[in-house]
This record gives structure tokens, C-alpha cells and sequence, in this order.
């Protein structure tokens, strides 16, 4: 499935926590960043990527993300490695 393919990249990345390990989920899936939610969402917009969406409520980087049938495994590597690219230089 594509999103567990995003969701097992993204958490490759330092930092990146999943809100509910080891919980089942199908297409959407919530992950804290060790970065703003927000910041990452613009970052990643003014790639031309769709992040997800911010949940602050369960933290400060926590975003709610999808991957669907549309979405190809080059587009989800470019996710995975302009998040990770944004949460280096936040984080360094």
C-alpha cells in the first residue's frame, strides 16, 4: 500500500514519531515531526508538495497525511526526501 510506503519512509527520518504506533490504519495516518507542522506544510507547498494537515491540537509537529492510488513512488520519494532535507537543516 502507498501509505504505509510514505509512513515507513517518513519515519526513516531523525526525529519523526508515529501518534499512534502501531495502531492499523488503511490510507491516512497522523506522524509528529521534530519541526513545526506548519513550517514543514510551507516549505514542502513551495515544492509543489502537499504535506497534509496540521493537527496542533495533538502537538506542535504533527500532521495528518494521506497517500492515495494517485500518487506515484517518485512523487512520495520527493515527499520523504524534502521533509527530511527541511528537518536536517531546522534541526542541525
Amino acid at each position: 500500500h502507498r501509505s504505509h510506503y510514505l509512513h515507513d519512509g517518513l519515519l526513516g527520518i531523525p526525529g519523526v514519531k508515529a501518534c499512534f504506533a502501531g495502531s492499523p490504519f488503511f490510507r491516512e495516518f497522523a506522524l509528529e515531526f521534530p519541526v513545526p507542522a506548519g513550517d514543514l506544510f510551507n516549505r514542502l507547498a513551495g515544492r509543489g508538495i502537499l504535506a497534509g494537515y496540521p493537527l496542533p491540537a495533538l502537538g506542535e509537529g504533527v500532521l495528518l497525511i494521506t497517500a492515495t492510488e494517485k500518487r506515484t513512488r517518485e512523487e512520495m520519494d520527493r515527499y520523504i526526501a524534502s521533509a527530511a532535507e527541511f528537518c536536517t537543516e531546522v534541526t542541525a
